[in-house]
């Protein structure tokens, strides 16, 4: 079988191994879309090299990053399907010169950030959305769809990353993430308050490099993005998972893809989870203030089992872009 779409995606999701579930199918060709010219002589000049890039509008960028081969490859596919963070490395003249190598080129974006929510990942991505002439834009975020007009593609983007390893469970509750999103002040007002209850805590924030944050006691920072395996040890580790969402997201993030495929207890912000696959009352809890947190639920020791099986796989996407793309040729 040959080939049918191409993926592009972002560095930020390369560690990640989101897509890990499409290595192997004979569908679809990967390309991790990161800066690859001499990149330790480099690396503390990336930023700005890339926006000079784009100021200047330089053709061919793609010479110097890892999808350097990306006009050789669309011109024997039919779709390119952009993971959003991948364009930051793009420029919109790549995707009109790829419309004109192959005229029936059908070009998608798929967002799984929030368009509303203040992730760095899309600083650069949200001003190119208006630049350019999308087939299809989806995403996993029901209210920027309503919103924006966007094709809302539901929960498959998480390859599953269960391991087969055992490994004691020493912590109540695990938070990680960034201080940004405005949820700063309720991270820290949840922390005090499960602290002060003798609920053991594991919080992982990280700082992206800012000064202007409050200090606690017993929280790690972190200065920049931690390996996600590192993440997921600590989530096996953990009884419950606390999920802390940025103002404005109702979409799943990979705390909620996390707590179904490990078997966690989920403790969400996110009043839209009761409406998300395998939602259970009695595992996922929503708190509106602290009133709202149950300590000895998070305590309790309980055999949990969402009856997980693939259903969150990027192969369902795949399986749903080809297929729509069949039902929309022209006889």
């Amino acid at each position: 079988m040959n080939s049918s779409l191409l993926l592009l995606y972002g560095r930020t999701n390369r560690h990640l191994g989101l897509w890990k579930d499409l290595e192997h199918d004979p569908r679809v060709v990967m390309r991790c879309v990161d800066f690859n010219l001499y990149p330790k002589l480099i690396r503390g000049f990336r930023r700005v090299f890339l926006s000079c890039i784009d100021k200047l509008r330089l053709p061919y960028r793609h010479m110097w990053c890892q999808h350097r081969d990306l006009f050789k490859i669309i011109q024997g596919v039919n779709q390119l399907l952009i993971i959003d963070g991948a364009l930051n490395n793009i420029d919109i003249c790549e995707l009109e010169e790829c419309r004109k190598l192959n005229s029936d080129l059908t070009i998608s974006l798929y967002l799984i950030n929030s368009v509303k929510a203040q992730s760095p990942v899309m600083r650069g991505v949200v001003p190119k959305i208006s630049r350019f002439a999308w087939d299809k834009i989806y995403t996993f975020d029901p209210e920027d769809a309503e919103e924006c007009g966007f094709v809302y593609s539901g929960f498959n983007y998480y390859s599953k990353q269960i391991s087969n390893q055992t490994i004691e469970v020493n912590n109540d509750i695990y938070f990680v993430g960034g201080l940004k999103g405005g949820r700063e002040e309720q991270i820290y007002k949840i922390y005090k308050y499960l602290n002060s209850h003798q609920v053991k805590c594991m919080f992982d924030l990280m700082t992206f490099g800012r000064k202007d944050y409050t200090s606690l006691d017993g929280i790690n920072y972190i200065m920049k993005w931690r390996p996600y395996s590192e993440v997921l040890q600590n989530v096996m580790q953990s009884k419950c998972i606390l999920e802390i969402n940025q103002k404005g997201q109702k979409g799943a993030t990979l705390r909620y893809f996390e707590a179904i495929t490990m078997n966690k207890k989920l403790l969400t912000n996110n009043s839209a989870v009761v409406d998300f696959p395998f939602y259970n009352s009695k595992w996922i809890k929503i708190i509106n203030s602290l009133e709202d947190i149950d300590l000895d639920w998070i305590k309790a020791d309980e055999q949990i089992d969402y009856g997980y099986q693939d259903e969150f796989s990027p192969i369902h996407l795949i399986d749903f872009i080809l297929e729509n793309s069949k039902k929309n040729e022209k006889i």
